[in-house]
């Protein structure tokens, strides 16, 4: 019989003694006492490694995954919970690098186009920097659809149109999911500018998929 000392436990796989509470994880039952793990940190590491690299278990991670996600997505409350957490985020990004807010980002991009030559409806005054103006983009200006559907594909791999699309709070959804169908070749330069800007918060996007050069 082996006696195991007080604060010790033996991993079912390697056989080994050793510190519960430093190699096992554990949780609390109901009376608040510490059920340990039957596998040590390191064996159920190396057995998460083994289940990813089978792809017969990966996929069907990924297909209960795919489901749990459709599952909260129909719960409101997980939807503003979400909603919520998202805002929060972007708050933060903003107030640790305010250089990146969408503002700035606009601001930077019709100030490109002033200096290119093109021309620039002074209607809207900036809240912050300089006292110069700048129009939004105007719904008349069209662009290829490829260039955002190509980092969408990229950035979200694996993804159906419909999980982007309601991902992003649904920014224009139809439009994007009817570009993604093949029955939509241009997006309006607003809507992609919105959709960068509200749906994901990279407005510095725009100029990195649509150089003025470009357009």
């Amino acid at each position: 019989m082996i006696v195991v000392a007080d604060g010790w436990k033996r991993c079912s796989r390697c056989r080994l003694f050793l510190p519960a509470v430093e190699a096992f994880s554990s949780r609390r039952t109901r009376k608040g006492t510490p059920a340990f793990d039957s596998y040590c940190r390191v064996c159920r590491r190396d057995l998460a490694r083994a289940r990813r690299s089978n792809p017969v278990f990966r996929e069907r991670d990924k297909a209960r995954a795919r489901a749990a996600y459709h599952r909260r997505r129909q719960d409101p409350l997980w939807v503003a919970v979400e909603r919520n957490r998202k805002a929060a985020l972007a708050r933060q990004t903003r107030a640790l690098d305010p250089e990146r807010t969408a503002e700035t980002q606009r601001f930077a991009y019709w100030k490109a186009r002033e200096d290119a030559g093109h021309p620039l409806v002074r209607t809207r005054a900036l809240e912050h920097g300089p006292r110069l103006h700048y129009r939004p983009p105007s719904k008349a200006d069209v662009v290829p659809a490829e260039p955002l559907l190509r980092y969408l594909r990229h950035a979200f791999h694996g993804w159906k149109p419909g999980e982007i699309t309601s991902a992003h709070g649904g920014v224009i959804g139809r439009r994007l999911l009817e570009a993604f169908n093949g029955r939509q070749d241009m997006l309006d330069l607003d809507a992609v500018d919105r959709f960068l800007t509200i749906g994901m918060g990279r407005p510095d996007l725009l100029n990195e998929l649509y150089p003025l050069e470009s357009r």
